[in-house]
């Protein structure tokens, strides 16, 4: 078997576990997802589904239905249990910002400058979690960020056709997954030492 179908199998498979625990968590409401990230991601999902799949994703575009499906039911699961009274001001900023993001790459007609404006939209999202993750890191499930970071990895191997494109989200959200990861590591450490 082909290494980049195995790859994206994993790719596929990987998410599944990340986030069994992060959705059972939310559904107890110990995890309190921000709606504001998870509408962000569940619409960019969508459309890079669209893009990446146009652009010789190949195996990897597994994985985006599959993160299309979760991202999906955090967001309902979110608003399911108060989510909305975690967002701030800076939170529907971000959203604004990152939906004007999503209006532009409608009329742009460059697969590098849509996926640019996508993935910039993703990280405009993550910040309304990054922030949450600061201030109440006991409120995330640190295993799915840092599975998701094998995931992304998964996701780069498992793509056919190696490009900016093909590329730009999935190393971002290396970057977005570590950097949220950290956070509540180091802010559960700082909240345990101060109290």
């Amino acid at each position: 078997m082909d290494i980049k179908i195995i790859a994206g199998i994993i790719a596929v498979i990987l998410p599944f576990i990340a986030y069994a625990p992060y959705l059972y968590n939310t559904w107890r409401g110990k995890t309190r997802p921000n709606p504001i990230t998870w509408m962000v991601w569940s619409t960019t999902t969508a459309v890079l589904t669209a893009v990446l799949f146009t652009n010789g994703a190949g195996a990897m575009i597994w994985y985006e239905f599959a993160m299309l499906t979760l991202a999906t039911t955090v967001v309902v699961l979110a608003f399911k249990n108060g989510g909305q009274r975690d967002i701030k001001r800076v939170d529907i900023i971000c959203f604004i910002a990152a939906m004007a993001a999503l209006i532009c790459w409608a009329f742009v007609k460059q697969s590098e400058i849509a996926a640019t404006l996508i993935t910039f939209a993703g990280v405009l999202g993550a910040i309304a979690t990054m922030r949450k993750a600061w201030f109440k890191p006991g409120e995330e499930t640190l295993s799915m960020w840092v599975i998701q970071i094998f995931t992304m990895i998964f996701c780069i191997i498992a793509t056919t056709s190696y490009n900016y494109v093909t590329l730009l989200d999935h190393s971002i959200n290396i970057i977005t997954n570590g950097i949220i990861a950290t956070i509540i590591i180091s802010r559960c450490k700082a909240l345990l030492a101060n109290s």
